[in-house]
This record gives structure tokens, C-alpha cells and sequence, in this order.
């Protein structure tokens, strides 16, 4: 059934040469309708048209993932999802290779010179070996380079990747490395800084107070500037603590009100004591003075403290315990309602400013504003106050942890060391960054040489220079997207970059580098638009 279906598609098997001495017969030519099915067949082979679509869908993946590595990088993400983005590069690596090897296979068939069964075989076989060669490759290329990675190189990797998120935001500038302010938009700008982490010269000279500036720049652009934090942190949080103090009002009125029908339930509760003695078929005034303690304990297991000695018939005496038991419900009723919102019980009666000043009131809006704990909160506070008092110290805190941490001792990045993690997946990252970038343009530039063959075989039949064709156009466009000069904003900062690429790598690794900066931004509009449709826009 296959067979039959693949030569409806792909024409019938050429008929082998015949032996010598046979018949004219056994050599003549196909029917009329043989010959129309013979020219379909070298019109439009059946293994170009599912060709077409895998190398498409191919194309639009590399070029949308090259779009999103770029993004990824020159933001200076470093590996918080290196991870994810290198499993899919090394994918989209085997699938570029299983492309490459199919077609032969698929031509062969087409041919007749393999049968189906077998082809389906090595077709397997072809995509199981690609992912497996991909695979290996990232780890030779990537794994364990960074698994095997000093402390040093893992520090260095970690403080080059702050300073692109500083470049980045426009926030440090490094002398030679000149980038206009729209780098972080623009697609030359984005690639540059993408490889920047990875081949830039070293900056030993930068002291550390210019880093501890270069953070808190970072560290303000996370949280934030001070006019940002106090419109939707601190004036978020007073509101939240009005919310919160009307519901403290709300439970307070409920305090009362159940306060107010205690003379009722102990009314009630006496006359429910009343009622279980005449059950019993007795009265208080009844009861013997040697059962006064039997019936006192009753009483008190049902919830109404009277004293061990107490009287029967004291109704006085009853009515107070059973009140003082109610109040003392309903007081701690309160006290776990007030604790339960605010970490530990407050007093009722309080004013809008009583409850501002209760310690646990304070601590919890301190926390939520990121405050010292000698810092006084008031709803009050200016943007000049609250800046001073609660935003300039959250600030430093983040920074001085950040600058900790980035200058730390080597040993620290090293494994074992409590930065170990960090720093090996900052290595990973920087490492994995050029070298799926390669692999992924230089997939697309083979398949886009692939794709213009299968329309060159469809569009003229019969053409035998098309691989030459498609292989002029392509290098056509490399070399006039090569030979378009870069903008001259970006030429100082690609410049910093060869040189640092020369310096370490030595001449053809620049020239590799330079070049996937000259063609990047080609292909970024598109990629950028896929990769925006892919995430939902």
C-alpha cells in the first residue's frame, strides 16, 4: 500500500537496462498515460513537497530562536533559563542535521533506487544519530567546559554578566566601548551586546566603587526609582492598612455587640441550670448541702466557672461567673482574629493613630516596604521622607548584597564554594551563547540555500544549474548584507569586541563574530516578529 501510494506521488521506479539479447518487447517505451506520469514525477518529485515544509518550519524556528537567544542575552539574563534555551538550541542543531541527511534519502527513493521500508529505516535512523550527535556536541562544547571552569573564570563570567545589564540600561559605560543610547532596541545593538559577556576585553581597571555604583544603577532599575516605589508601594500599603484598621473597627463592633448580649445568655444559661435540675426532679433550694459540690462541678463543665463552695440558689453569683466566662470568649476570640491578621493579638478601643503605633502593626508594614526596623512609618511621609528614610536604605541593602556577592573571593565560584552554582551556570551561559548562535545562523544560511534548490526544482523542472543558482543568490545576499557598512554608532563597540575576540581567540573566531554581526540584523525584524507571535505578542 505505501509503495503504491509513494509512486502515485513520486512517478513509477526507472525500468532497469535491459540484458543482452532481450526482446524489443521487453524494452519498449511506457504507455501514453506512463509518459504523462514519468513528467509529473521530474515536474514535481514526491520528496520535495514534505521537504519543503520540514525545511520551513525549520527556518522559521532557527530564525525565531535567534531573536530570542539575541533578546535574551543582550538583556543580560545571564542562565536564570540557560538552561531551557540550550536544550532547544542543541534540538533545533539535530534537526538541521537530520534535514541535511533525509534529503539524499528521500532522493534515492524517489529514484527507486531504495525501497520504502529501508528509507523509513535510515530515516529513523538518521534523526535518532543527529539528536545523539547534537547532544554530544553540547556537551563536549558547552558541559563540560563549564562543569571543568576555575573559580576565576566563573567570577569573571558572573561580573561580565552584570555589566551587560549595566551597558545594557545605559547605566556604566566602559572607555572604547561607545554604545548610543537605543542599544538595547536596536538589532545591531542587541547582538553586540549579546556577544559582549563572551569576548570582551577584560576591564581590570574598574574600581570597586565604580561597581557599587553600576549595581545600585541595576538595583534601582529593578525596584524601581524612589518616585516609583512610593506610588505603588507606599501609598498602596497605607490603604491596605485603612482596609485593614475598618476591619479592625468591623471586628471591635462585633466585640460589642456580643459584649451587650451577655446579661441575656447568662439569663439564659441560668434557666437552662433551672431546667436540668427539674429533669432530675429537684430544685437549687432542695439540694443538700453535702451535693453543693457535685452540682458545683456541674456547673462548671458546662462552661460557667462558679467557685467549689457555691451555693445552689446564688443567682447573683452564677449570673457573674457565666458573664466573666462570656467576656473572656469573646476577649480572646478577638485576641486570635487581630493575631491572625497581624502576627500577634491587639488591644481593642484603638484610634486610627493608637493602631498605626502598635508595634506588630508597624513591623508588618515595615516588612512590606522593605524598611529598617528603626524606621517609624508614618501615612504622612513625604516622597523626600520616604525616600531618605525607607528607600535610599532598602537600595543600599540590595546593592551591598549584590556587590558581595559579585566581588567575592574566586573560591567562592569554585565548586563547593556557596557560589559554586551560580557561577557554573553564568559559564554555561556565556559559553552557550556564541556557539548556539552560530549553529542557528549557520542552519539557516545551509537550509535557505536547501529551500531555494526544492523551489528552483519545482519552479523550472529540469533545471541542472539550480544548486549553482541557489547557491549564488545566497551568497549574493551574505555578501551584500556583509558589504553593508555598520552604523556608525556601533562601530566603536563591534570594533572593542574584535578586539577582544583577536586578543583571546585569535583572527578567524573575529571574523566569525563579525560576521554574525553584519548578518543578525537581517534577520532579527523577522525573527522578532515570530518570536512575539510565539509568545502571545
Amino acid at each position: 500500500m505505501l509503495s503504491r501510494f509513494w509512486q502515485l506521488i513520486a512517478g513509477p521506479r526507472l525500468a532497469p537496462s535491459s540484458p543482452a539479447g532481450a526482446g524489443a518487447s521487453d524494452m519498449a517505451l511506457p504507455s501514453a498515460t506512463g509518459g504523462r506520469v514519468d513528467d509529473l514525477a521530474r515536474r514535481f518529485p514526491g520528496y520535495v513537497a514534505p521537504m519543503m515544509v520540514l525545511t520551513g518550519v525549520y527556518l522559521l524556528a532557527a530564525i525565531g530562536f535567534l531573536a530570542w537567544v539575541v533578546d535574551y542575552a543582550s538583556a543580560g539574563h545571564g542562565a536564570a533559563r540557560g538552561s531551557v534555551v540550550i536544550r532547544i538550541g542543541w534540538l533545533l542543531a539535530a534537526a538541521a542535521i537530520t534535514l541535511a541527511a533525509w534529503d539524499p534519502l528521500l532522493r534515492r527513493l524517489a529514484s527507486g533506487q531504495r525501497s520504502l521500508p529501508n528509507c523509513l529505516l535510515a530515516l529513523g535512523a538518521t534523526a535518532a544519530a543527529a539528536l545523539l550527535l547534537a547532544r554530544v556536541g553540547a556537551e563536549i562544547l558547552i558541559e563540560h567546559p563549564a562543569q571543568v571552569a576555575g573559580g576565576d573564570l566563573r567570577r569573571s563570567a558572573v561580573q561580565m554578566n552584570v555589566l551587560t545589564r549595566a551597558l545594557g540600561r545605559g547605566t556604566v559605560t566602559i572607555q572604547g566601548f561607545d554604545l548610543p543610547p537605543d542599544a538595547s532596541t536596536d538589532a545591531t545593538g542587541k547582538a553586540v551586546l549579546a556577544l559582549f559577556p563572551s569576548f570582551a576585553l577584560p576591564d581590570s581597571d574598574r574600581s570597586q566603587a565604580d561597581v557599587g555604583t553600576m549595581l545600585e544603577a541595576i538595583v534601582a532599575r529593578d525596584i524601581g526609582d524612589a518616585a516609583d516605589s512610593y506610588n505603588h508601594m507606599f501609598i498602596p500599603s497605607v490603604r491596605a492598612l485603612r482596609d485593614a484598621y475598618n476591619n479592625y473597627a468591623a471586628m471591635q463592633h462585633g466585640m460589642v455587640a456580643a459584649i451587650g448580649d451577655i446579661p441575656a445568655s447568662s439569663a439564659a444559661a441560668w434557666r437552662k441550670y433551672l431546667a436540668g435540675l427539674a429533669l432530675k426532679k429537684t430544685a437549687p433550694r432542695r439540694l443538700a448541702k453535702a451535693r453543693w459540690k457535685e452540682n458545683a462541678a456541674a456547673v462548671q463543665q458546662s462552661g460557667i466557672a462558679v467557685a467549689d463552695d457555691w451555693a445552689p440558689d446564688d443567682r447573683r453569683a452564677f449570673l457573674a461567673a457565666a458573664a466573666l466566662g462570656a467576656r473572656q470568649r469573646i476577649d480572646a476570640t478577638f485576641a486570635a482574629q487581630t493575631a491572625e491578621q497581624f502576627g500577634q493579638p491587639i488591644p481593642p478601643s484603638l484610634t486610627w493613630q493608637q493602631f498605626l503605633a502598635v508595634p506588630a502593626v508597624q513591623a508588618r508594614w515595615r516588612a512590606d516596604l522593605h524598611a529598617g526596623t528603626d524606621v517609624v512609618l508614618s501615612p504622612t511621609l513625604t516622597l523626600d521622607q520616604y525616600k531618605e528614610t525607607v528607600y535610599q536604605p532598602w537600595l543600599w541593602q540590595i546593592t551591598k548584597q549584590r556587590f558581595d556577592r559579585l566581588l567575592a573571593r574566586s573560591d567562592s565560584f569554585a565548586p563547593g564554594g556557596a557560589q559554586e552554582a551560580t557561577g557554573e551556570n553564568t559559564v554555561r551561559w556565556m559559553i552557550a551563547v556564541p556557539v548556539l548562535l552560530g549553529c542557528a545562523m549557520l542552519g539557516v544560511l545551509f537550509h535557505g540555500y536547501r529551500m531555494l534548490r526544492y523551489m528552483l526544482e519545482i519552479g523550472i523542472p529540469g533545471l541542472r544549474q539550480r544548486g549553482l543558482i541557489a547557491g549564488a543568490v545566497v551568497g549574493g545576499l551574505i555578501l551584500f548584507a556583509l558589504a553593508v557598512p555598520q552604523p556608525a554608532s556601533f562601530r566603536r563597540a563591534v570594533a572593542y569586541i574584535e578586539r577582544g575576540v583577536i586578543t583571546h581567540f585569535g583572527m578567524p573566531t573575529a571574523i566569525k563574530v563579525w560576521g554574525f554581526v553584519q548578518l543578525e540584523p537581517w534577520l532579527y525584524p523577522a525573527g522578532e516578529e515570530l518570536r512575539s507571535l510565539i509568545d502571545g505578542g
